[in-house]
C-alpha cells in the first residue's frame, strides 16, 4: 500500500474512534450491521459480546499501526488467520466482515471525510489483512483444533484448580506457546491458556488456571470442571521471544499461574 492510502485509513480510523465511545459505538455498528446482512455468522460468535467487541477495536488499531511494516505485520495476520480455523472460518466470511466494516465507518465519518478514495483505499487495506490470514491458514497443516478429556482436577486453593486432560492426538508447541481453549458450560467463549507442562507424545496436557473475579469462563472451570469433561483446543500460538539455540544465560520472571509455563 502507498503511503497516501495507508494515512486516509488511519485518519478516518482515528477520527471515528477518537470521539467519545466512538470505538464502542463503532464495533456495536460494525456487528449489528454483520448480523443483520449475514445472518450466517451469527453462530460463530459468543452470546456476549462485551470482550469480542473489545477484541475487534483492539486488533484494527494493532494492524493499522503496522502497515507500514509488513515484516511485523503479516507474520501477525497469518498465526491470525490460523488461530482462525478453529471456528471453521472460510474466505467468504472474511468478506463479509470486510463489507460490514465499510459499512459501520462510513456511517459514523459521515459523507464529507468518507469519499471514493478513502473507501478504495480502505478496501485495499482490508483486502491485504483478509489475504494475509487467508493464506496463513491455508498453508497451516495441523489440525484446526484438537479434542481432549479431563481426567484429573486438583484444587490448589480456592480459586485456583490444576486441570489435566488426555487429548485425543498429540500436540506439538514449544516453550512459551499458548493456546485456545473451549469448555462444553461455555459455547464459543475460547480463552487463551498456557501449558504447564511440555509437549509429550502421550498427548497429555495441563494448566493452571485461576479463578478471575467477574469472568465468564476461569470460575467456571475452577469451579464446575470434572472428570470427563470434554475440551476443544486451538493451535498453538506465540513464542518466548527469544532465540531458541541461544547460549546465554536466560532469567525468567512470572507471577501466579504465570510461572507454570517457565517450568
Amino acid at each position: 500500500m502507498d503511503s497516501r492510502s495507508i494515512a486516509l485509513i488511519r485518519t478516518t480510523f482515528k477520527a471515528v474512534a477518537a470521539e467519545e465511545g466512538g470505538a464502542e459505538r463503532l464495533a456495536r455498528s460494525f456487528y449489528a450491521i454483520l448480523f443483520t446482512d449475514y445472518p450466517q455468522v451469527r453462530d460463530y460468535f459468543p452470546a456476549a459480546m462485551d470482550a469480542q467487541r473489545d477484541r475487534l477495536v483492539k486488533a484494527i488499531g494493532y494492524a493499522l499501526d503496522r502497515l507500514e511494516e509488513p515484516e511485523k505485520l503479516l507474520p501477525f495476520l497469518a498465526q491470525l488467520g490460523r488461530d482462525h480455523r478453529k471456528y471453521g472460518v472460510q474466505r467468504v466470511h472474511y468478506a463479509a466482515v470486510a463489507e460490514s466494516l465499510k459499512a459501520a465507518m462510513r456511517r459514523f465519518a459521515g459523507s464529507e471525510m468518507w469519499t471514493d478514495e478513502v473507501e478504495r483505499a480502505w478496501t485495499e487495506g482490508l483486502t491485504l489483512i483478509a489475504e494475509a490470514m487467508i493464506g496463513g491458514a491455508e498453508k497451516e497443516n495441523a489440525p484446526p483444533v484438537w479434542t481432549g478429556t479431563v481426567v484429573e482436577r486438583r484444587e490448589v486453593l480456592r480459586n485456583l484448580a490444576v486441570v489435566r486432560l488426555q487429548l485425543d492426538q498429540p500436540m506439538q508447541y514449544a516453550a512459551g506457546q499458548y493456546l485456545s481453549v473451549q469448555i462444553p458450560s461455555r459455547p464459543r467463549m475460547w480463552r487463551y491458556m498456557s501449558p504447564a507442562v511440555p509437549a509429550n507424545a502421550n498427548g497429555e496436557i495441563e494448566f493452571h488456571i485461576r479463578s478471575v473475579l467477574g469472568g465468564w469462563v476461569s470460575p467456571a472451570i475452577v469451579g464446575n470442571t470434572v472428570v470427563g469433561d470434554r475440551w476443544l483446543l486451538g493451535a498453538p500460538l506465540g513464542g518466548l521471544g527469544i532465540p531458541r539455540n541461544t547460549k546465554r544465560k536466560m532469567l525468567m520472571i512470572g507471577c501466579g499461574t504465570g510461572i507454570a509455563p517457565l517450568r
